[in-house]
């Protein structure tokens, strides 16, 4: 093996034993220094190498191991020199030494080229801690040579990170997966005396070549894909394996754009902190015969689901609900698919309600996706960095239609709807969630139908009546927890710049037979008993 002498201290004898570690003479340069979170080298333990990728440390329990090699795959459009690029000049930035490898391919001011349009690149790193090598012309030479090159090269300065982008390049020119096998592994073993991490691109399929030299020799292995979820193409990652470490395992959700690739980990893969409802402070909605079936509003802290077929006017009830949070002085937040903010605030000044000088403000956040490129992951993530950064109070979703199909794609769907739930209960906001449903004037709406009906803490059900020529819209409590509610069918009325709703002492609709009201029970919370002026009298 060729040995990297990085200082006297890294040389010994084969064979040799010792009974204790080593003492070294650690370099105390001002770029060491300045690399955060990063003790002396040890000569049993590695470091974690904050990777500065937005929540890939999430994903690797704190960032890579120092002196591990690192091997980044995936098909070719995926990402790979996009990530490795993003973590390269993150350490450049911090003062580490980062030696880029060209093999095949683009000339290195093309290569520079293509990278200036990421906000990442620095071009006065380029030079100084960012060195790029293109070793393409020695690649014919054979395995020796190609060590021989990169050692030297590695010698020529100091390096804390060397980057191998599209070792297929390498893998041409080595006699079989054996001399594949020897390069990685002479090569990882000695950076790693040096504390050198080694960054490996390549284009492959972990799922088809398990047997492939570069998986066995990689200490941490990225997978990078690109799937297609009822036609829209999605980016994936995984990291499938870290020795000595324990990753959060399975696929999870990552976005490439000018910022670079950032990661949205599945939100079930992340612990949600725990706060515990308090059903004693309500949270009014702002229509006041519809708090008045709620005995004065929703416990703080609660989900509540708006269910009924269109038009029925769910989205009226969120532009008052929002409202009303603005003005008790509020953070909060709109979420929308298929609507522009300004369809959102457009809506609400036909009622006279406070959005958009809550936005104006800054009290009031909208966020609107176009469904083509929804991603339920990332819409994830960006509620609850939201929801960390402005500190909401109030949110709701318009409507969640698009996010349950999209999510039920993959069979997650109570999984995530239960954990985004957990995470907005756990930070206290009180949220409410319109869903679409096609019975129009179904007096039998299913529950069952709804995933969100099983996480939800409160259900609203909306939906239309034909009586004397006339449609009217029907609106009924059916569920509350950590609360009672009156049982009460009543009308809710939108006119030009009002709504209300109005209780019915009785419902006018004889019930089914073989179902309750509504194909649903209305709930009472375990051990409530309704109150003398709830009981329906004949």
């Amino acid at each position: 093996m060729l040995l990297l002498m990085r200082g006297p201290h890294l040389g010994a004898a084969p064979g040799t034993v010792f009974a204790e570690p080593p003492k070294q003479e650690h370099r105390q340069s001002a770029r060491r220094r300045a690399m955060e979170g990063v003790r002396p080298v040890s000569p049993w333990r590695s470091e974690r190498v904050p990777t500065g990728v937005p929540n890939l440390d999430r994903l690797t329990d704190g960032g890579l191991s120092q002196g591990d090699l690192v091997l980044i795959v995936g098909g070719p459009g995926t990402g790979k020199t996009i990530l490795a690029a993003q973590m390269a000049f993150h350490w450049a930035a911090l003062g580490r030494g980062v030696l880029w490898l060209v093999t095949l391919g683009e000339p290195n001011e093309k290569f520079l080229a293509h990278l200036s349009e990421m906000r990442f690149f620095d071009p006065r790193q380029v030079g100084v801690t960012f060195h790029l090598v293109n070793v393409s012309r020695f690649l014919p030479e054979g395995l020796e040579a190609q060590l021989r090159v990169i050692r030297d090269t590695v010698r020529s300065g100091e390096y804390d990170f060397v980057v191998i982008d599209g070792f297929q390049g390498f893998r041409g020119f080595l006699a079989g997966p054996s001399e594949v096998r020897v390069f990685l592994s002479d090569l990882s073993s000695e950076l790693a005396l040096g504390g050198i991490t080694l960054v490996v691109t390549t284009d492959a399929d972990p799922g088809q070549h398990w047997e492939s030299p570069e998986f066995t020799a990689a200490d941490s292995l990225i997978q990078l894909d690109r799937v297609v979820i009822g036609g829209r193409q999605r980016r994936q990652i995984q990291v499938s394996k870290m020795r000595g470490r324990v990753a959060v395992g399975g696929w999870h959700s990552f976005s490439v754009d000018s910022a670079g690739v950032s990661i949205h980990p599945r939100i079930e893969s992340v612990l949600p902190p725990s706060e515990p409802v308090s059903a004693a402070e309500r949270q009014a909605l702002g229509v006041p015969g519809l708090d008045h079936l709620l005995d004065g509003g929703v416990p703080r802290g609660t989900l509540t689901l708006v269910a009924g077929a269109p038009g029925t006017g769910k989205g009226f009830l969120a532009d008052h609900f929002l409202a009303e949070g603005l003005r008790q002085g509020q953070a909060c937040l709109y979420v929308c698919v298929a609507k522009t903010p300004a369809d959102l605030l457009t809506r609400a000044d036909r009622f006279g309600l406070p959005l958009r000088q809550g936005e104006a403000s800054g009290k009031l956040h909208l966020r609107t996706y176009e469904p083509a490129r929804f991603d339920p992951d990332e819409c994830a993530a960006h509620v609850l960095d939201a929801v960390e950064s402005y500190g909401i109070q109030r949110l709701a979703v318009d409507d969640v239609g698009p996010l349950v199909e999209d999510i039920g794609a993959s069979g997650r769907t109570l999984e995530y709807l239960t954990a985004l739930a957990g995470h907005l209960r756990g930070h206290g906001v009180t949220t409410m969630i319109t869903s679409q449903q096609p019975e129009l004037f179904s007096a039998a709406l299913n529950l069952r139908t709804l995933p969100l009906a099983e996480v939800a803490d409160n259900v609203i059900i909306l939906r239309f009546s034909d009586a004397d020529g006339r449609l009217r819209r029907k609106l009924a409590v059916v569920k509350t927890r950590y609360s009672y509610h009156r049982p009460l069918t009543a009308e809710m009325l939108i006119e030009e710049g009002t709504l209300d709703v109005v209780p019915h002492p009785r419902p006018e609709e004889a019930r089914p037979e073989s179902a309750s009201y509504y194909a649903e029970q209305v709930t009472q919370h375990e051990g409530e008993s309704l109150r003398p002026e709830q009981r329906l009298r004949p």
